[in-house]
């Protein structure tokens, strides 16, 4: 199992002292190491397998039933109900005498996307530019079309085709943005860009399969925090690493694999430390599950 890995290599130096004699100036310092390069691509990308993928694997029987079990369904159900309401606004722009139409209009496609595969990502460009790619049935591409459709506020404009056996069409939103959706053979794509380029037509174009090239893993996250410190208000006494979170779905697990990467080395200062076997042990009838322990982080 690839778990999260923090390896600290502490170099210890012994002062020796005697009758050699000394050099006549110390050596000269080592020049600070450049700064790695910032990795290249969207300041936030989200892909997820969906919960259907789960229950096509034998294997994922008991992970599955526990997804599928009453609470697991009503605390779904409880967060597409208030995302339908909170997402309206980020979409199509602020309206409240359109909000509560809007979120009925919305409210179906959140259960297809928890169940389907999909891929959200967001740019670094102004304006809250994103781009999601959902995998969807014929049927569920006709009723996203048709919901955003009926949820625009101007009457959205047919695109040209990018392919033979698309269609798409745009639409500006309250907040001046344009709102674009393209629909393909496997995938349904919503976009919205600040710039006059229909962000999901303008993506689909750029790849010859029309959609972008997904993840095999349950869940991938990846994100720019040192481009995105302003956008969350993180602080900025901290050097932010570039995040990047793997969740795989292993028989009746699952597994998670998260890395940081700095762009400078970071200053850990490592404090003394011993194992507390005192209090934590492995016993009888009480086995110990995991234990962690981390050093270096007291800024954070």
């Amino acid at each position: 199992m690839r778990r999260l890995a923090f390896a600290f290599l502490i170099a210890c130096g012994i002062a020796v002292t005697g009758c050699r004699k000394k050099p006549a100036a110390p050596p000269a310092p080592k020049p600070p190491a450049s700064p790695a390069p910032a990795p290249a691509g969207p300041v936030f990308r989200l892909h997820f397998a969906g919960l259907n993928s789960l229950s096509t694997d034998p294997h994922n029987a008991k992970l599955n039933g526990l997804l599928n079990s009453q609470e697991a369904i009503a605390m779904r159900r409880q967060a597409c109900d208030r995302l339908a309401v909170s997402l309206v606004d980020t979409i199509f722009g602020a309206d409240a005498s359109l909000r509560a139409r809007r979120a009925a209009l919305l409210r179906p496609l959140l259960d297809d996307l928890a169940a389907s595969k999909f891929l959200l990502s967001v740019p670094d460009s102004p304006g809250g530019s994103w781009l999601l790619t959902v995998f969807l049935t014929p049927s569920q591409r006709a009723s996203w079309s048709t919901n955003l459709w009926q949820a625009s506020d101007s009457p959205p404009v047919p695109l040209p085709a990018v392919t033979a056996s698309n269609s798409a069409w745009s639409t500006k939103t309250r907040n001046d943005s344009l709102l674009t959706v393209a629909v393909f053979d496997d995938c349904l794509m919503l976009g919205k860009s600040a710039s006059g380029t229909p962000a999901a037509s303008s993506a689909a174009g750029s790849s010859s399969a029309g959609h972008p090239a997904l993840s095999t893993n349950l869940i991938d996250i990846t994100a720019d925090l040192p481009r995105l410190q302003a956008a969350l208000g993180l602080p900025k006494s901290i050097a932010w690493p570039h995040l990047s979170v793997s969740v795989t779905a292993k028989g009746q697990t699952l597994r998670s694999e998260a890395t940081l990467k700095f762009a400078s080395a970071a200053p850990w200062k490592l404090d003394a430390f011993r194992l507390p076997t005192n209090s934590v042990r492995d016993s009888v009838g009480d086995p110990l599950i995991s234990f962690t322990a981390v050093q270096g982080f007291g800024n954070w």
